[in-house]
């Protein structure tokens, strides 16, 4: 599902359908206008109209300025694996004509020589300056992917960015992440789902973490914003009203007017000590300091450092030490500090998560 600002409809394609359900099943399209509350089906069947076949776990984009619309993998139902791929290509809907086009198929190579395999699971945004999809991670039969991929609709070609993120500061493998972007900021957020870390036997499966990336579009780097670790349901019980508890297949928005992101429910896996379904609501404020708070957290890194120097090095002046820290802790403004700063490769101030009511 994605969402048109300009024209103010809702556009749904695709469903997971059991192939013992139904012998021919079609791809319809619809769409949603919030300004007359009323549904249209756009088409009965895209399949049939050049479009992708009946679909799920793909990611769509729209172009709200050029009325076109860009849907990019997912797995094909089985019932029509006998005839057709696995797994979908890159296509371009035009709104205005009501027209598909094959942009990419699945493991296809084109004029760069550079092959994108589809896959499920993944995430896709549009840079609208630069006229460009950016596809992050994923999954393909039993692979998970941890690379990024920019397709330039101009020039119709594929650049792979990156072939593995984890090894440049970058989010691990994993299923279901969910993107967004700010084109004011030019940076791109991802938060985890299912993940896959290097040291993990692929074996042994995978693990559902939190954790949300930042990417700087102009600078092309990854940092982590925010990361926690823990995994017992104990813990997530108590945290249930102050911090989301891990999860996959969510849904992740941003509000690029207010810079403040949604988050709604999701699989909590074993998280929460069971398979659970969330229908929890939540919304992420995320800031980056100023210059000066940036000083003050580095001027009390420093001395916090130098007071442990002193205990190791000076255990009969520990005393002294202690006034002395005492002495400038009372004195600096810093006390007084409430932000909490993390991450690496950068400051980040996590506001809050708020729990929102539905």
């Amino acid at each position: 599902m994605v969402f048109d600002p300009k024209t103010r409809k809702l556009f749904v394609l695709g469903k997971y359908v059991d192939s013992q359900e139904i012998d021919k099943p079609l791809s319809d399209f619809h769409s949603y206008s919030v300004d007359t509350n009323t549904w249209t089906c756009v088409m009965e069947d895209t399949g049939a109209a050049g479009g992708p076949l009946l679909i799920y776990d793909h990611q769509m984009c729209v172009d709200a300025d050029k009325g076109t619309l860009y849907v990019f993998g997912g797995r094909v139902t089985s019932a029509q694996l006998l005839e057709h791929k696995s797994y979908s290509g890159l296509y371009r809907f035009d709104m205005a004509s009501n027209t598909w086009k094959l942009l990419r198929g699945d493991e296809e190579a084109g004029p760069e020589n550079c092959i994108l395999e589809s896959r499920i699971g993944h995430s896709m945004l549009l840079d609208t300056a630069t006229e460009e999809l950016y596809i992050f991670a994923g999954q393909r039969q039993k692979v998970f992917f941890s690379d990024f991929h920019k397709y330039s609709i101009t020039a119709n070609t594929v650049k792979e960015v990156c072939h593995d993120c984890s090894k440049y500061n970058g989010p691990y493998p994993g299923f279901t992440q969910r993107a967004t972007i700010d084109m004011d900021k030019r940076e791109a957020y991802v938060l985890s789902g299912i993940i896959r870390e290097p040291e993990m036997d692929s074996n042994k499966g995978s693990s559902v973490r939190n954790s949300l990336w930042v990417y700087d579009i102009t600078r092309d780097n990854w940092y982590c914003a925010y990361q926690n670790d823990n995994a017992e349901p104990e813990y997530w019980n108590k945290m249930d009203k102050l911090e989301p508890c891990p999860r996959f297949a969510h849904q992740f928005v941003y509000d690029h007017i207010n810079k403040v992101h949604y988050l709604f429910g999701g699989n909590a896996g074993e998280v929460l000590g069971k398979h659970t379904r969330l229908s929890d609501f939540w919304r992420l404020d995320l800031h980056r300091p100023s210059l000066h708070d940036i000083i003050r957290r580095c001027r009390y890194l420093i001395r916090r450092q130098h007071f442990r120097e002193l205990c190791v090095h000076s255990p009969r002046e520990v005393r002294s030490a202690i006034d002395r820290m005492v002495y400038m802790w009372a004195t600096s403004p810093l006390v007084h500090t409430a932000r909490v700063f993390l991450g690496h490769q950068g400051f980040w101030d996590i506001e809050s998560w708020r729990l929102m009511e539905i």
